[in-house]
């Protein structure tokens, strides 16, 4: 009996901490992509099925309400990561953004 409840504790624990982390702000709010480029590049040169794109921020020109972003910060996400992902000692700067294809 004692090793069930000790069992059913862990589950619980593992339980609440996968909640934490499987938190998906991209599933609470809706977003929809405005542009036709981003940064001069047109939708169409990133992906030919690509109608529209907006890159998401919480700077201005903000995407999401402060709300939302202190949201998403509150959960320690980020949309914006830098680093030196491919080892070239140059820093990449990944963002993330949504999409709208041409058939919708």
């Amino acid at each position: 009996m004692r090793n069930l409840v000790l069992f059913i504790i862990v589950l619980i624990s593992v339980a609440a901490e996968c909640g934490a982390v499987t938190y998906a702000w991209w599933l609470t709010y809706k977003v929809e992509p405005k542009s036709m480029n981003f940064k001069n590049i047109e939708a169409t040169a990133l992906n030919s099925d690509f109608k529209k794109i907006s890159i998401l921020s919480c700077k201005l020109p903000a995407t999401f309400s402060a709300e939302e972003c202190a949201e998403i910060d509150g959960n320690n996400l980020s949309l914006t990561v830098e680093g030196d992902f491919n080892s070239d000692g140059i820093i990449e700067i990944w963002r993330i953004g949504v999409a709208k294809s041409k058939q919708g």
